[in-house]
Order: structure tokens, then sequence, then C-alpha cells
């Protein structure tokens, strides 16, 4: 009981709440009258949102990183002695999957940007859980100097998987009329 009560401790919080303009009464709770609003407890959106595309940032940072140390990761996959032929049919493979990753991207990209995909949150949390490993996975696969055809398998999970989701928002948006912001 806080009304009533004769000791100090209680005298102090009904004398706080009386500052603050809240009636006390009997059968007052403390979550009655208490509302938090720090930063970090917003709504989930605010929190997917912005982890969304600052993991579509990593993502795109790596594959950028994985562009300029290229030859490195073709030569693991070539034999000691090899012909400039299998060397260029390797990058080329690799350049393949680079390409098919950065159009995914694009796709992902422009999605998220015209808010089609934005506040889907299944979506979205697919969209995090992809970029996540690929960010991770491509780490490895820049440091490591893994085989080229490892980057196909990375691709083909957390980039082309991802962004036939994207392209299945975008359709079911404009050729389906489906709501926009669930």
């Amino acid at each position: 009981r806080v009304h009533g009560d004769s000791t100090s401790s209680s005298f102090k919080f009904s004398s706080l709440w009386s500052l603050l303009g809240q009636p006390v009464t009997a059968d007052s709770r403390i979550s009655d009258h208490i509302h938090f609003s720090a930063p970090f407890m917003g709504s989930l959106a605010d929190r997917v949102i912005p982890t969304r595309f600052l993991l579509a940032v990593a993502h795109f940072l790596v594959i950028a990183i994985i562009f300029h140390s290229k030859r490195e990761n073709v030569l693991a996959s070539v034999p000691m002695q090899y012909d400039q032929h299998a060397f260029d049919e390797n990058m080329s493979s690799l350049n393949g999957a680079l390409t098919v990753s950065v159009v995914c991207f694009i796709i992902e990209l422009l999605s998220f940007a015209l808010g089609i995909s934005m506040f889907n949150m299944p979506l979205s949390t697919l969209q995090i859980g992809a970029h996540f490993a690929a960010t991770v996975a491509l780490a490895f696969f820049v440091t490591g100097k893994w085989h080229y055809l490892i980057l196909w398998r990375v691709v083909g999970i957390t980039s082309v998987i991802p962004a036939a989701f994207e392209l299945w928002a975008v359709a079911s948006v404009f050729c389906c009329n489906s709501r926009r912001f669930r």
C-alpha cells in the first residue's frame, strides 16, 4: 500500500507522485504511471530497418573488396602450372558470380529504397540473415583465399534467393495490388 503508509519511503513515494501530478490510490501500480522512452525501446521497425540497411552496406563493401582481390582467389583454383586460358576461364566465372551478386543487390536496394519491402518484417528478417551470412562468408572468402566456385554457392544462397523474394514482393505490390506496408 502506498497511501496511508507511515514509513518515510512510502511518504517520499507518495510525495513524488503528487509532485508529478499523478493521483495515488490504494490500487495504483507503478507500471501504470511509469513510461519508458529510451532510444533503444522503439518499435521493431525502428531496429529492423537500420539493421537491414547497415548489413546490406556491409555485404556490398565485401563484394567491392572481392572485386579488388579476385586474382588471389582465382590463383587458388588453378594448379601450380597453369595456362592463361584456364586462368581467364576461372576469372570470367568469378566475374559472373560477382555480377549476379551486384544485380541482386541492386534489386534488393531498389525495392528497399522505394519502400516496397521496407516494412515487410518477414522479408526484412530474411534479408538481415542473408546479408549477415553473406558478409561473414565473403569475408572468409577474401581472407582465406577460397576457391572461386565457393562464391557461386554463397551468391546463390545469400543473394539470388533473397532477390527472388524481393521480386515476389514487388510483383505482389504492383501486379496483385496488395498492401504496400503491412
